[in-house]
């Protein structure tokens, strides 16, 4: 777990109440997942453990658009501060996923 704290603000978002780790989930090898933000969260990151490439994409259509990790035993995709609803995520390997958000 990150185990960071900040407050803040963030001229295109508003005010930010702070930085967590949100519930850690698994995605199955090439299976695509859809990862839903809690509400009022914004996407930071994801921490990858295990060993896989993992795209990240805005939909199922678009997977890697917002980004792609190799992690070999651990890793950190930073995506910044994405205001969605979801988030499609898929890896070649099974691998344990941390979203990182900001709570407004």
């Amino acid at each position: 777990m990150l185990g960071v704290f900040c407050t803040g603000s963030v001229p295109s978002v508003g005010p930010i109440t702070g930085l967590k780790d949100a519930p850690a989930f698994t995605v199955e090898t090439n299976t695509p997942f859809v990862y839903r933000l809690p509400k009022n969260a914004l996407l930071f990151a994801f921490e990858v453990k295990g060993t896989a490439i993992v795209k990240v994409g805005s939909s199922e259509a678009e997977m890697g658009n917002l980004g792609e990790i190799t992690s070999n035993g651990s890793g950190i995709l930073q995506i910044g501060l994405l205001e969605a609803s979801e988030v499609w995520l898929q890896a070649d390997m099974t691998v344990s996923i941390t979203p990182i958000i900001y709570v407004r």
